[in-house]
């Protein structure tokens, strides 16, 4: 397959990606779950950096801002079943030049959106990891804090039950954090780990059935 016809296979999946299958996926998102947004993403280039607590975070996000382009794990981007789609729809792979990637969006206007916590078994006594920060120290954006609720026993597609449907899900987007010029990773990462745990705190989970 010569570049030519590389070049139009591409621009085909994107076209399919964002024009057919992303608009039909929020749909089916909201008739499956009664979505709330509560607070924006800025008008300029900014970091989403979120409180990741299940895999529908990500698409999600679609409902937020069109202008999103996730970091995913590059084995979902790698699939041979569903990479295409993320690859049209403008996800980041994890490795070696994710930063170098992220801070190209950021530089052009996007929105990058980072799981910075996680919500895998250990994880979440952890520190945050500290790729969001480093992306706001290299590009000075902003960075939003975020996190969902009604999605804490509904990790993946299969943990679905009848009785989740029309559940309240709620996309909480907290204040946007600036930082002076010289302002280390740490102080980076702390500034969002609290802004974080205030949204929690100001919406709590609710009770596991």
């Amino acid at each position: 397959m010569d570049a030519e016809d590389v070049g139009a296979r591409r621009w085909f999946q994107r076209q399919v990606a964002n024009r057919i299958i992303r608009p039909f996926v929020l749909t089916l998102l909201r008739i499956v779950f009664k979505v709330r947004i509560e607070g924006s993403v800025p008008r300029e280039a900014c970091v989403i950096a979120a409180h990741h607590s299940s895999y529908f975070d990500g698409p999600l996000l679609g409902l937020v801002d069109r202008r999103v382009q996730p970091i995913f794990n590059r084995r979902f981007l790698e699939s041979r079943s569903f990479g295409w789609f993320f690859r049209a729809v403008g996800a980041i792979p994890t490795r070696t030049d994710t930063l170098t990637r992220a801070c190209e969006v950021i530089r052009a206007g996007g929105v990058v959106w980072i799981a910075t916590a996680g919500f895998t078994p250990g994880e979440a006594q952890k520190r945050p990891r500290r790729g969001a920060a480093r992306i706001v120290q290299e590009t000075g954006a902003p960075l939003v804090p975020m996190i969902v609720r009604g999605l804490e026993d509904i990790v993946h597609v299969g943990d679905i039950r009848p009785r989740h449907f029309r559940r309240l899900v709620r996309i909480v987007l907290g204040q946007p954090l600036t930082f002076p010029e010289g302002a280390t990773v740490a102080e980076i990462t702390d500034a969002w780990l609290q802004s974080v745990t205030r949204l929690m705190e100001a919406y709590p989970a609710a009770p596991r059935p």
